[in-house]
């Protein structure tokens, strides 16, 4: 992990929903009654400077620092707590805002995607396509399927079609700061299985291997005719993306879209907060970074003149 955790809390009864709407965007009282009643076990809220993670509920089950900065903790600002959203307020259908050819019927050019199959198989517009396989006059890939009705289709085996592994298929659009969720909705055929929707910094999108370079990545499932699968992914600025999917297909199978929607919420930086600190995950293995701390042992982001830190495990003069 690299990041910062703000609270961290053990209950011993499954919380309703309700508890976890009161509870969730805000610190604990450890002494309320309904608090105690749910059996919290373990309550760190990391308010503190330095030492050992103190527990603050009832069981003393305090935490020990291991793998942090050479001389103890880096105890940052904390950006408040939490960020759990409960409502969909807020959320746009911004499809037609940033995608293009996204929805039944799927405009294509003339160009037949298999000949064999005359009138059927049809090269999509506005997609972006990477690693179809081309074999004679068929080339195997998403293309417009006028048999499905003009959906996006994805098949091997059938017709010809070959198997398809990282096969690309995305469009490349800049998005601003915001909440977003792709939904695709299937067609007639759901037969994914192995395939994920990928959204991604640039204008690529990564292999399978590499889904973790990716903003977000979902492997796709059938949900059968209309079913759906959904894609969440944040921006904190406006960026370019890559958007689509990353197919994987082997023998006679056959997925069909209706449907690609985007949708954005609003997106809301949260502040640090005076008096209250989160903890970093460990960064002794990060030596490369150049991560600085005092000599308090806290993560130092802007420096002194003259002043000494510890960097690398060793103490340096900025």
């Amino acid at each position: 992990m690299s990041g910062q955790i703000d609270e961290f809390r053990v209950w011993g009864t499954p919380l309703t929903q309700e508890q976890l709407q009161t509870w969730g965007n805000e610190p604990l009282d450890v002494n309320a009654a309904d608090v105690k009643a749910a059996d919290l076990r373990v309550y760190y809220d990391f308010n503190q400077n330095s030492g050992n993670v103190q527990d603050r509920g009832a069981n003393a089950n305090h935490g020990t620092r291991l793998g942090f900065g050479p001389d103890g903790d880096a105890w940052p600002l904390s950006k408040g707590v939490f960020s759990l959203n409960f409502s969909n307020k807020g959320t746009a259908d911004v499809t037609r805002t940033y995608l293009a050819n996204a929805k039944n019927q799927f405009r294509h050019t003339n160009v037949q995607m298999n000949d064999a199959k005359n009138g059927r198989w049809y090269e999509l517009k506005d997609w972006k396509l990477e690693n179809e396989v081309k074999n004679g006059k068929v080339t195997t890939g998403a293309c417009f399927d006028a048999v499905k009705n003009g959906n996006f289709t994805v098949a091997t085996g059938w017709d010809g079609f070959a198997d398809l592994k990282d096969h690309k298929v995305y469009q490349v659009v800049k998005l601003p700061a915001g909440l977003y969720s792709l939904t695709v909705t299937y067609g007639q055929h759901d037969q994914a299985d192995g395939s994920f929707l990928v959204v991604a910094a640039g204008n690529k999108l990564p292999d399978t291997d590499n889904l973790s370079t990716a903003i977000a990545s979902q492997r796709m499932e059938g949900k059968a005719n209309g079913g759906t699968n959904t894609l969440h992914f944040t921006l904190d600025k406006e960026t370019e993306v890559a958007i689509g999917m990353v197919v994987n297909m082997t023998g006679q199978r056959i997925f069909c879209i209706t449907d690609f929607m985007l949708t954005k919420g609003d997106f809301e930086e949260l502040q640090g907060v005076n008096k209250l600190t989160g903890i970093l995950a460990p960064q002794r293995f990060n030596a490369e970074q150049g991560t600085l701390f005092d000599l308090s042992g806290r993560r130092v982001f802007e420096t002194r003149p003259g002043n000494i830190y510890i960097e690398n495990g060793r103490r340096v003069v900025k």
